[in-house]
């Protein structure tokens, strides 16, 4: 197999990176490395099993509950309990952000991914949509949000209504576009699903018999692919849209309104859980994810104790960060946590693509984070 690995060694530079690549092995005269197809299927197997449908599955019942009780507050009928939306929306951000790695298939058709969460693509694009669509309401363009422009489809639009200074009221055009977006967002989640299990075929059937007439995946290794660069672009994504641009070189230049989700002070618990959710991804439910092909790796024997090793190390660090993130970075202390986190995302990042690819039997090419 084709091992060329392209990254930016640019991306890592500090101690801890070098400590974790210095045992990596040369990789350039490396004959191919032989993995069967049974391998690369049955990893495949129990990635979708028991990561991929799970966690699509459990976005789209976050994304009902928020439907059905903003439907109830903004209708009437559950005025006092403006605290339940808040709840209904923290669940479905959550659940979005534990899938939100998995970048192929369904999610991708339609651009389903920057409808349910078009960031950092909507910065300053938000507040001008709900003004255009409150002042242009209709019924038409306030529940069927989906046909529209995609800064006001998604979760950001969403967190915008509900915590902004003027707050959702029942019965108001605000709170209609609010139950719109949640409608939307209910009905793409419901889509994804219905597309992996019961499609024509359904995309679990694309991933478990590549070939053929199936124009997704010519091979298990390719269906193993998609799932490395979810986990390898996950990394990225978190370290070059989540973490650099808030922190700045230092302190002065530091830019905590960036942060994701920063009405609801949710930007550190989202980065938590992706990090949780590509621990998942690379471990599997049962040891049975990409792990099981790294850890008998004749190439690299030791790499799947140092990838183990890397999630635990920058979880924790995630975790010891006690204040929210745009607060973190402006205070001397708590920036260290994040300057080491950010750190050790970029380092586990790009092990994952200097090591485990090779490992794999995976190639990967840039990609339009490459550059962090």
């Amino acid at each position: 197999m084709h091992l060329s690995i392209h990254s930016s060694a640019r991306t890592c530079t500090a101690a801890l990176c070098l400590a974790l690549l210095a045992a990596a092995p040369a990789h350039a005269d490396t004959p191919g490395v032989k993995i069967s197809d049974a391998a690369y299927a049955a990893t495949n197997t129990a990635l979708v099993s028991g990561h991929v449908l799970p966690a699509y599955r459990t976005l789209e019942t976050g994304m009902a509950a928020l439907d059905t009780t903003t439907a109830a507050y903004c209708t009437g009928d559950d005025t006092k309990n403006l605290a339940n939306v808040k709840t209904a929306f923290v669940t479905a951000n959550d659940a979005w952000m534990g899938a939100e790695h998995i970048a192929f298939g369904p999610v991708d058709l339609f651009m389903r991914n920057l409808r349910l969460n078009f960031w950092p693509q909507a910065r300053g694009k938000i507040s001008d949509a709900v003004a255009d669509a409150i002042v242009e309401q209709t019924d038409d363009n306030l529940k069927e949000v989906g046909k529209g422009t995609f800064a006001l489809q998604g979760l950001p639009a969403f967190e915008y209504l509900l915590y902004s200074d003027d707050g959702l009221t029942p019965a108001s055009p605000q709170c209609a576009l609010a139950s719109g977006i949640a409608a939307n967002m209910h009905t793409i989640a419901t889509d994804i699903v219905h597309e992996w299990t019961a499609g024509d075929p359904p995309f679990t059937t694309r991933m478990a018999e590549p070939g053929g007439d199936n124009f997704y995946f010519a091979t298990h290794a390719d269906v193993t692919l998609a799932l490395f660069k979810s986990l390898h672009e996950g990394l990225q994504k978190v370290a070059t849209l989540k973490l650099v641009p808030v922190l700045g070189t230092n302190m002065p230049d530091a830019r905590p309104a960036l942060a994701e989700s920063s009405l609801s002070n949710r930007a550190l618990e989202n980065i938590r859980i992706n990090l949780a959710a590509l621990q998942q991804l690379y471990r599997g439910t049962d040891d049975d994810g990409l792990t099981a092909l790294a850890r008998n790796s004749e190439l690299d024997p030791k790499l799947d104790a140092l990838m183990r090793k890397a999630f635990t190390q920058t979880i924790a660090t995630a975790n010891a960060i006690t204040l929210p993130l745009p607060d973190a970075v402006m205070d001397a202390q708590q920036r260290k946590l994040v300057e080491k986190l950010t750190t050790q995302t970029r380092a586990l990042r790009q092990i994952t693509a200097e090591r485990l690819a090779p490992a794999l039997g995976l190639s990967v090419g840039f990609n339009s984070l490459d550059g962090d």
